[in-house]
């Protein structure tokens, strides 16, 4: 036959014995992410073996198919306290104690040695403590640092150690003058967390699943003490009642802590760390004598007058009920932000499971309640927990970002040009990310604003710049696979789209006389222009032959923004011979912004007079012919017209 409890539905909160309530919200209770109870493991991933010799320790084991050996000489020859528990391997030569541990991520094995003969040296979970020379010791492999790491040395004030624990990566012990001590290694702080207490003769000092639970005195003096660490919150919480009457029976497992008080109001109490409030809730119940107390699946069992009792919390209300604990996952992680290959701790703090399942995101899988895990990928990954009890199963999960560096790249605009006519530009592009992936990028004319949305990425790209003249400014940001954003990189170009203006010769000077010697020739430009312009002028032989009409003229103009004419000197060759005007062509060949003219004619003028004459000393005719022709001709062709 099996009694329920009193049970309160939310929003009553009728007592269960004398229920402490916890925190409500809008009426009812209310839960969001907060923390719990942690269970640390720090155990080795692969198996080690070992064999204590003395005055030789060897240990070994086998990575990636290949056996890795070590092993170390004892200067005493002596070997004490030899264990290799969770692929730990610790003993002591009564002068030293020696703790090894293989990290596979280093491939290798990671000792240290300490000074001191110790008592009780005890491993569990990767943890190792003993005490020595009125001292408790305590280490534990980080291998996110792939370091040993130590906690301070606790003193014991003259008093010995008469019980030291180690499971669950929580350290405890008690001493011969009533003081209790607990530390735990929080690897998100990568320290020691330490906290004590001091009392009359303790009892019943117990360490599991991460609470650590004991009791002080005896009758009206009793106290009953509770510990657990809180990982999320990187501190001890802690909790304690005075039953008025001595404990009968006092049990701590499964992250919940039983206690029976007999007289004559015998009762049960019972302490669970809430996984959502952050607190430790209670109940107690009333009852006869009471037999069979247990804890069974984060449950409190137990038989009175041939009755079964039953009571377990569900973390999911807030409630205690009168069935088994609930299911409720939850944990913490050491860190879920870093660069592959990232490191992990996950500390387990949930309620009522029997079995835990954890699947990274990454196809690898394990059962470990507490894993280690090393993220190898270069993108967000999400760990799933999923806890499993005697009732339904709950699961809860977290984002892992393997991957917190950004890409890095640039952009070159037009080949590294300094200027383009076009606002349409290409873009060359380079980027890196430590994931070996740059997968988008953007583009934008402004600082951050007015971004054109994520491409894949590419080497190159076709932009358009804003309209008008000047300088012109593009951004690009690019991002990885993980959502890493770049800082800004930027390239700048001048742009001008102003039409071209044409270069001509001046039309009026389009001859000069072969006397006049060295003239001016002048371009011109046929309107202001915003840049520099340059053209090569080159003289080109017709009937004017350079070197015997005219020197050869050859050289280059450069017009300054908004200069509309240039000029060059040019020679004409004198000579006293008769001859017919002669001309040359000047050619303007574009360097730079600017539109060519056709060639230009020049034309020299002949200004030597040739002598007039007739053609015969003397003409005779009939005088009836009427007309008589006489011949007059010039010495040699001239240039210009002859008028006698």
């Amino acid at each position: 036959m099996r009694v329920p409890f009193v049970v309160p539905d939310c929003p009553r909160r009728a007592p269960w014995g004398r229920f402490i309530p916890s925190i409500l919200l809008g009426g009812c209770l209310a839960w969001s992410g907060s923390a719990r109870g942690a269970v640390f493991d720090y155990s080795g991933s692969l198996p080690v073996t070992a064999s204590f010799n003395p005055p030789t320790v060897t240990y070994s084991v086998v990575d990636q198919g290949q056996v890795r050996p070590g092993s170390t000489t004892v200067p005493t020859g002596n070997v004490f306290n030899g264990t290799r528990r969770d692929d730990v391997v610790a003993w002591n030569d009564g002068a030293t104690v020696y703790l090894r541990f293989y990290d596979p991520a280093r491939t290798n094995w990671i000792g240290t040695n300490i000074a001191g003969n110790p008592f009780s040296l005890a491993s569990a979970n990767g943890v190792v403590a003993w005490s020595a020379g009125g001292f408790v010791f305590s280490w534990a492999y980080d291998r996110a640092r792939g370091q040993w790491v130590a906690a301070p040395a606790v003193p014991t004030g003259g008093a010995s150690v008469t019980a030291l624990h180690t499971t669950n990566g929580v350290v405890a012990w008690a001493t011969s003058t009533g003081s209790i001590f607990y530390q735990a290694y929080d690897p998100a702080t990568r320290s020691w967390a330490q906290a004590g207490t001091g009392g009359a003769a303790t009892s019943f000092l117990t360490l599991a699943d991460g609470v650590v639970a004991w009791v002080s005195g005896s009758g009206t003096g009793t106290r009953v003490y509770y510990r657990t660490y809180d990982a999320a919150r990187h501190a001890w919480r802690e909790g304690q009642h005075a039953p008025g009457l001595s404990v009968s029976t006092f049990l701590n497992a499964q992250g919940m802590v039983v206690w029976y008080v007999a007289g004559l109001q015998p009762r049960v109490h019972v302490r669970i760390y809430d996984p959502v409030r952050d607190a430790w809730q209670a109940a107690e119940q009333a009852t006869a004598q009471t037999f069979n107390l247990a804890i069974v699946n984060a449950t409190a069992t137990w038989s009175a007058n041939n009755v079964s009792f039953l009571g377990g919390y569900n973390a999911h209300a807030g409630v205690w009920t009168n069935g088994h604990t609930a299911p409720y996952a939850y944990f913490v992680a050491s860190t879920n932000r870093g660069d592959a290959p990232l490191p992990v701790y996950f500390a387990d703090m949930s309620l009522g499971g029997s079995a835990w399942n954890w699947s990274f995101g990454d196809n690898t899988v394990t059962n470990t309640r507490s894993p280690f895990h090393r993220f190898t990928v270069f993108t967000n990954t999400t760990a799933r927990l999923t806890v499993t009890g005697l009732l339904p199963s709950h699961s809860a999960s977290l984002t892992i970002t393997n991957d917190i560096t950004p890409p890095a790249g640039q952009i070159v605009i037009e080949g590294g040009l300094s200027l383009t006519t076009n606002r349409v530009v290409r873009l060359d592009v380079a980027a890196t990310d430590n994931s070996g992936v740059v997968a988008e990028m953007r583009f934008s004319n402004t600082n951050n604003q007015s971004w054109g949305p994520w491409g894949p990425f590419a080497t190159n790209a076709t932009w358009s710049l804003d309209a008008g003249v000047g300088t012109r400014t593009v951004f690009a940001q690019f991002r990885d696979r993980s959502g890493n954003v770049s800082a800004l990189t930027n390239d700048t170009i001048e742009l001008d789209t102003t039409p071209l203006r044409r270069a001509f010769f001046n039309p009026t000077n389009i001859s000069a006389l072969e006397a006049a010697g060295q003239i001016t020739l002048e371009v011109l430009l046929e309107a202001p222009f915003t840049r520099p312009v340059a053209v090569q002028y080159t003289s080109v032989n017709g009937s004017a032959a350079a070197g015997s009409d005219f020197e050869p003229a050859a050289g280059t103009l450069v017009f300054a923004p908004g200069q509309t004419n240039a000029t060059f000197p040019f020679r004409i060759l004198d000579d006293n011979a008769v001859e017919l005007n002669e001309t040359l062509t000047f050619e303007l060949t574009v360097i730079s912004n600017a539109l060519a003219s056709p060639p230009f004619t020049f034309a020299i003028l002949d200004e030597d007079p040739p002598s007039v004459g007739f053609a015969a000393t003397g003409y005779s005719v009939g005088e009836t012919s009427g007309v008589a022709v006489i011949h007059v001709h010039l010495s040699a062709p001239s240039g210009r017209d002859v008028w006698v």
